[in-house]
């Protein structure tokens, strides 16, 4: 599912399909206007990157932003206040359960399977040199929920 319209009117797309994965890279150009190949090399003025600030943001629920435009890459970490946002309302406007996903390069990122998982999404999909981590990961955040279901 990579057009941002479709994840705005989830309800009625999602009578007639059995699964959705959510082509993160392709959302975030149509979200936030930026395409790869013309923002690469300026991506690091826009950046505020602290990634174990971000994770530990994740693992505590508490994910705060500041005056930068992203805390991180977008095309590497989920940008949780836009895509998230739009993935999640997805989810929640789903008439039925069905199996939601992601897949690409945030399949495999640590903060972004934490916040697939924390959204409801059913699975994360990633190149073949990052599944370990993403099984660990998402192993993890399966075993934090439950802890805190409890």
């Amino acid at each position: 599912m990579n057009k941002q319209r479709r994840l705005l009117f989830a309800r009625n797309v999602f009578l007639f399909i059995i699964f959705v994965c959510f082509g993160v890279i392709i959302v975030t150009e149509k979200a936030s206007g930026l395409l790869i190949p013309k923002v690469e090399k300026k991506m690091t003025e826009y950046l505020n990157t602290n990634y174990s600030e971000l994770l530990s943001d994740i693992k505590s629920s508490e994910v705060t932003y500041d005056k930068t435009i992203y805390k991180f890459d977008p095309f590497k970490t989920l940008d949780f206040a836009g895509v998230g946002a739009l993935m999640k309302m997805a989810k929640d406007n789903a008439k039925r359960n069905i199996e939601m996903g992601i897949c690409g390069e945030h399949g495999g990122d640590e903060a972004s399977i934490m916040f697939a998982h924390s959204i409801g999404l059913d699975y994360v999909s990633c190149s073949p040199y990052r599944i370990p981590a993403a099984r660990l990961t998402s192993a993890q955040a399966a075993i934090k929920s439950k802890g805190q279901s409890k």
